[in-house]
């Protein structure tokens, strides 16, 4: 009697201990995840503050180029009302003056009212344009322009709304000022300047955000003046067509915003590159229209840096939490003679989900930077870079750099082998006039084989474009090679001039490359794929290189650290294939393993049932370890590393209990001792906590 009330009260006991321990456990996780959310909601109150200065700075800026454009405008309104200038002086004065306006400036016209001009004709519209060069024509010969939309003489000085018509082939937005002749109580007609949306496109491309973001420009109305998408100018598209598309509600609250004047932020997804950003609105000082930037999150440092080692300890935490919760469940007053292979089996099922959990955080590590190589991912970055290097050195005297703007356009990308991958595409190279011949090309000097052809050569304006095909085969780096199968692979592109031993530089043609950031794939096919890898995004580098040979020439220019352009080309492997072909494979050796466990017994009647017997035993783990091999061998040969494979790990895991199992059940088979209770249930209950285990400090060990 006495020993049924110490075990009952022992029973109590155990159960309140483990009570208290997961309230301790559960305390330690919520603790936890608050610190991190506070860190993680500091890191952003940092990354708004950065993005709505971003965004009020290139506000400004656009700001300034449209000041700097109404001027021209203003100036034929301020002459017109005071007379300084007649109606029919107007037709020489407009070609001069559109001469000397900034680039930005397409045409310029002054559209009178019918009859206004004192002339006979009833519509006089003398418009300048730099179409074919400054010139002067009518632009009543287009059409009546009185019965166009933007055509309002009840507006104050404005920019409108972008518009495409038949006789203006590109999209372009208006400046327009009503004006008054002297004497007139009514507005006489109307000045109006016109601006190309290529002109706003390459304003923003030159403010440039590299590889954290990109900007773009909208109207009063949230029409898109300046976006990456040039169809989406082309079409028409509003703030308020993109957050339907998103289905994003704080993106429409965004627009509403916009359309108010109002500076705002919101987070969404990119519609050009399908990456979480961060987006800002800001008013254009002087104009309803409004700039908006869009910042990658993983680019903003939202992540504390310590943010895997936390959720390792979260993850480690609700593992415990769950064997414990188990243990309260299964091992209460209610507890019976199943209750250990309940808890065993709710505790390994847990570790499979926190294992998992693992394979998340292993698959969706960022991409580390490598260093010495110098990003040029915007106008910018490379303008800080040719100013460092605009000189190089021959012994003790500079030479002047001569920079060539070089675009690369990969069409395809094949992995040929375990280090091969076959590279096929397009390079060009905007040269001036009279380029000679043996100056112009470019080396591809880790190519393992192919070959850079010549290609057509086409007038650019005062330089001429010339195209290089090439298809080459590169050994491309595998730095994390040993984590297969969440491994990565980059594929560099590296370019030397053709004339390595002179003063060229190559540097990225910015201006052919919509929008230059690492998820937009600039240079890269939109229907390129990569049977087997994911293509993760790109970029130009410069790799700053130290040559210590003088390439058999004299007077070699390129002494002390020389810049190379690359473009990288970033590869992640596709988990689920190989997690079926390498993982699957391991968990069904586990499992059998299991079961030929439970097989052992030494009860007459199981002996029987299974026809266990420990030669047969040993038999069957003998054929599951030369499994285990030959699939081991099957993936090393497919991948090149010079170390452990973190999958091998595993097998090596499982070598161990297949060594284990077989000596337990030899030991089992010839001993009597308390261990082997229960025809042998301790060591069973004990195998997949010690297996997942094992496999649980493997992936942990990797991650940090």
């Amino acid at each position: 009697m006495n020993n049924f009330k110490n075990s009952t009260v022992m029973q109590r006991r155990w159960f309140l201990a483990s009570c208290a321990f997961a309230v301790l456990l559960i305390s330690a996780i919520v603790s936890i995840q608050c610190r991190q959310r506070r860190e993680e909601r500091s890191r952003l109150r940092v990354a708004l503050a950065v993005g709505e200065y971003w965004a009020r700075d290139t506000a400004e800026k656009v700001g300034e180029q449209l000041a700097a454009l109404e001027p021209l405008a203003d100036t034929l309104v301020a002459e017109l009302e005071s007379g300084r200038i007649r109606p029919g002086d107007l037709p020489g004065r407009l070609a001069p003056m559109l001469a000397q306006a900034p680039p930005g400036a397409a045409r310029l016209g002054v559209l009178f009212q019918p009859f206004a001009a004192g002339a006979e004709t009833r519509l006089f519209s003398p418009c300048a344009t730099r179409d074919g060069g400054p010139r002067t024509f009518q632009y009543a010969d287009l059409g009546d322009y009185t019965l166009r939309p933007w055509y309002r003489l009840d507006l104050a000085r404005t920019w409108g709304e972008p518009h495409r018509t038949a006789d203006e082939p590109v999209p372009l937005v208006d400046y327009l000022r009503p004006f008054r002749l002297p004497g007139a109580t009514e507005p006489s007609g109307l000045v109006r300047l016109e601006v190309p949306l290529e002109h706003f496109q390459g304003m923003l491309r030159e403010i440039g955000l590299g590889f954290s973001g990109y900007a773009f420009l909208v109207s009063a109305r949230t029409a898109f003046l300046a976006y990456p998408r040039a169809e989406s100018i082309r079409a028409g598209m509003t703030l308020f067509d993109l957050a339907r598309e998103s289905r994003n509600p704080k993106l429409r609250q965004l627009a509403q915003g916009a359309m108010e004047a109002r500076a705002g932020h919101a987070e969404c997804t990119s519609a050009v590159t399908g990456q979480r950003t961060l987006a800002f609105l800001e008013p254009v000082p002087g104009a309803r229209w409004s700039v908006g930037i869009n910042l990658f999150r993983e680019d903003l440092g939202l992540v504390p840096d310590n943010h895997r080692k936390v959720a390792l300890l979260l993850v480690v935490l609700a593992v415990a939490l769950a064997w414990v919760l188990a243990w309260i469940g299964f091992h209460g007053p209610w507890a019976g003679a199943r209750s250990p292979w309940w808890t065993v089996a709710t505790g390994s099922l847990a570790m499979a989900v926190g294992l998992g959990i693992l394979f998340t955080y292993g698959y969706t590590m960022p991409v580390s930077r490598h260093p010495g190589e110098f990003e040029v991912m915007d106008p910018l970055r490379l303008e800080r870079f040719k100013a460092e290097y605009g000189q190089l050195r021959q012994g003790f005297r500079p030479v002047k750099t001569e920079f060539i703007r070089t675009g690369v356009y990969l069409r395809t990308v094949e992995v040929t082998g375990p280090s091969q991958v076959k590279v096929n595409g397009l390079i060009w190279q905007k040269l001036p006039r009279g380029t000679p011949r043996e100056q112009r090309g470019v080396t591809l000097p880790e190519a393992l084989s192919g070959e850079v052809t010549l290609g057509e050569e086409k007038d650019e304006g005062d330089g001429v474009t010339q195209y290089y095909p090439f298809s080459v085969t590169l050994e491309p780096e595998l730095g994390d090679a040993n984590a297969y199968p969440f491994d990565r692979m980059r594929v560099r592109l590296r370019m030397w001039p053709r004339q390595m031993h002179g003063n060229q530089v190559l540097v990225p043609d910015t201006d052919s490359y919509p929008i230059l950031t690492f998820g937009a794939l600039p240079g890269l096919d939109p229907e390129l794929e990569v049977p087997g890898w994911r293509v993760e995004g790109d970029e130009f580098v410069y790799l700053l290189e130290h040559y210590n040979s003088s390439m058999g020439v004299r007077h070699y220019q390129r002494e002390g650290q020389s810049p190379e352009l690359v473009l990288n080309v970033q590869l992640q492997r596709r988990f689920l294939g190989h997690f079926i072909m390498s993982f699957l494979p391991l968990l069904a050796v586990a499992g059998l393993l299991f079961t030929l466990f439970l097989t052992a017994s030494k009860d007459g009647g199981a002996i029987r049932d299974t026809g266990y017997t420990y030669s047969n035993f040993l038999r069957t783990n003998i054929a599951l370890f030369f499994s285990l091999v030959v699939a081991q061998f099957n993936i090393r040969s497919r991948i090149v590393a010079t170390g452990v494979l973190y999958l091998e790990w595993y097998y090596f895991a499982l070598y161990c209990a297949i060594l284990v199992v077989s000596i337990e059940a030899l030991l089992f088979a010839r001993s009597e001792r308390r261990l082997w209770r229960h025809d042998n249930a301790l060591p069973k209950l004990c195998f997949w906590p010690a297996l997942l285990g094992c496999f649980y400090a493997i992936t942990a060990l990797y991650l940090i």
